[in-house]
């Protein structure tokens, strides 16, 4: 097993500037800005499924590596069909399924898993590491967390690209940017703090 891993092919272009993933701030609408943690993890979990296996292309039908303004078209897409009810999008069993069914409109069967709450944070730190050895890009959502490091990401769902063992920190995508976060801290389920891992595989 390796230490340190980190998925590669989610870098988005536009002309010389490379992002990290997309960024939220790209939607043309100013809700769908504020409100677009989701979709935009949806589409970022989507593409890149639809990048890897051959049997989920059709979920993706622009240019590979991906480009800024056809990622933010799919984003849009993406939006129509994957986005909040009345409030954040909060439940994960709803976004799993928004996405399968998603792909499932374009004639993709897509699984999903998602990890149990009852586990212990280095039992998740190992299913993440896992997934990314296998090629398999997880999604994190993070409501409350009681640690101040961890409060620009609260509320907010991410793409998970990457973990180092020897630090028990794993790296994020969202906004555009790559950050670092210690899992210890991310993981926390007792209550009124929340915590989850989702991934999606053909």
């Amino acid at each position: 097993m390796a230490d340190i891993n980190e998925i590669k092919g989610i870098e988005i272009y536009d002309g010389d500037e490379v992002f990290y993933g997309a960024d939220q701030h790209w939607f043309k609408k100013k809700l769908s800005a504020i409100s677009g943690c989701g979709p935009t993890t949806a589409a970022m979990a989507l593409a890149y499924l639809a990048e890897k296996e051959k049997m989920c292309r059709c979920i993706y039908k622009y240019s590979v590596p991906f480009q800024k303004d056809e990622f933010l078209d799919f984003m849009e897409e993406v939006r129509l069909d994957i986005k909040p009810n009345f409030g954040p999008m909060t439940d994960p069993e709803d976004f799993c399924r928004k996405c399968a069914d998603y792909a499932k409109l374009r004639g993709v069967k897509i699984s999903y898993g998602i990890a149990e709450k009852q586990l212990e944070a280095k039992e998740v730190f190992e299913k993440i590491a896992q997934l990314i050895d296998d090629g398999v890009l997880p999604s994190l959502l993070i409501l409350r967390n009681p640690h101040k490091e961890i409060n620009e990401y609260t509320w907010h769902w991410m793409t998970v690209t990457g973990y180092n063992r020897s630090t028990m920190e794993i790296s994020v995508a969202t906004y555009g940017k790559k950050h670092k976060m210690d899992f210890n801290k991310a993981w926390n389920q007792k209550k009124p703090f929340s915590t989850d891992v989702v991934w999606f595989y053909n």
